[in-house]
Order: C-alpha cells, then structure tokens, then sequence
C-alpha cells in the first residue's frame, strides 16, 4: 500500500512544477516587453494567470487532501 500522503505530495510538486514554468513565462514576457513584442508578452502574461490561478486550485485542494487525511487517521 502506498503511503497515505503521496497523493498530496504528488499535487504539491506539481504545483511547484506550475509556478516555476509561471516563473519562467513571466521572465519570458517581460523580455519581449523590453525588445517591442507587446501583444505575445499579453498572451504570456494571461497565461501566467492561468497557471497562477490553477495553483491556487491545487493548494486548495492539497489542504483538503491533508485534512481529511487526517480525519481517516
């Protein structure tokens, strides 16, 4: 039987994953902000959004993961 907090474990590193490639898309935008490329920089930044959104979705998720977790215990 697997240990009763990879899934959690699981979604938290995804989430890490999602913020940095975020992280990246933002360093990305504002490069092309910088060298005049104003509408793909828009589009990166909804983008960011998105995934910052989303990560948030999965915090949540985490946390109610953990909770109930511990309520089977």
């Amino acid at each position: 039987m697997s240990h009763p907090k990879l899934p959690a474990a699981i979604l938290a590193s995804l989430q890490l994953n999602q913020m940095l490639i975020g992280e990246a898309f933002e360093h990305l935008a504002i490069w092309m902000e910088h060298n005049n490329e104003h509408e793909m920089s828009q589009k990166l930044r909804v983008c960011v959004g998105d995934l910052r959104f989303n990560a948030d979705t999965m915090n949540q998720a985490i946390l109610e993961i953990l909770k109930s977790e511990g309520e089977w215990h």
